[in-house]
């Protein structure tokens, strides 16, 4: 008998600005949006073989290099500028229970950038503080807008 679980919650929103990390990457801030490719879903819930249903978001990546991904919620933290990034990160860090914890989270905290990444980081960090102070509809409104600009081109 196979019990139909239920879909994991939506945590973020269309045009919520977030801090990213995908493997090989440091955080990067980027932007919830509806997939081109997939009829403009900004959110999807996937199940593979003998794992629970995971839920993952629909990413633009601020900066000149235009990437995109679909990233599980896990590598994903609400943005708020890079000083609150940092505070979160060292506060995570004091507060866990033990060493071993306190190892695990200044990994994942961890704010190495590349040099040759470092122009296009600082860019991208830039392009975020802008958003942030719009609203979510006007985010979206605004990259649709570069959308087009991008796919005319």
């Amino acid at each position: 008998i196979e019990i139909d679980e239920e879909d994991p919650p939506e945590l973020f929103q269309l045009g919520d600005i977030l801090w990213v990390r995908i493997t090989g990457s440091p955080w990067w801030p980027a932007l919830i949006y509806g997939s081109y490719y997939e009829d403009n879903l900004h959110t999807k819930v996937v199940k593979t073989a003998h794992r629970a249903k995971k839920r993952l978001y629909f990413v633009y990546f601020f900066g000149p290099a235009f990437e995109y991904t679909w990233a599980h919620p896990h590598h994903l933290m609400a943005y708020s500028g890079l000083d609150d990034f940092i505070q979160q990160a060292e506060s995570s860090v004091q507060n866990a229970p033990n060493k071993c914890m306190q190892d695990m989270l200044a990994n994942r905290f961890v704010l190495k950038v590349a040099a040759n990444k470092r122009p296009h980081w600082d860019q991208a960090i830039q392009a975020a503080d802008a958003a942030l102070k719009l609203t979510r509809e006007q985010r979206v409104e605004n990259f649709t807008e570069l959308l087009k600009t991008i796919l005319q081109a």
